[in-house]
C-alpha cells in the first residue's frame, strides 16, 4: 500500500480525492463505481473511474480490491518506478 499509494500521493496536486457514486451489497462483499478527481503538480487532470471491491468481516474491512484503467494513470501520473520483487518464502 506505501509502494503504491505512496507514489501516487508524490504526483497529485492535492490530497488524493476519489467521489464514491454508487455502491452494491451482497452479503460480505461490496463494490463502489467511483471516480477521481484529481491533479497533477503540472496540471494534467487525472480523474480515473475506479471499481472497489470491499471483503468485510466481523464489521471490518479485510480486503479490498481496485480496478482502473492503468493507461490513464500511467498517461497521466508518468511511470511507476520499479520496486523490488520479494521471493515467496
Amino acid at each position: 500500500m506505501n509502494d503504491l499509494h505512496g507514489y501516487v500521493r508524490t504526483r497529485l496536486r492535492d490530497r488524493t480525492r476519489t467521489v464514491a457514486e454508487r455502491f452494491i451489497a451482497d452479503g460480505d462483499i461490496v463494490a463502489v463505481e467511483a471516480k477521481g478527481d484529481n491533479v497533477t503538480p503540472e496540471g494534467v487532470r487525472y480523474d480515473n473511474d475506479y471499481c472497489l471491491v470491499f471483503r468485510l468481516e466481523d464489521g471490518k474491512i479485510k480486503e479490498i480490491r481496485e480496478y482502473c484503467d492503468s493507461v490513464l494513470t500511467e498517461k497521466a501520473l508518468g511511470p511507476f518506478p520499479q520496486t523490488a520483487v520479494r521471493a515467496a518464502s
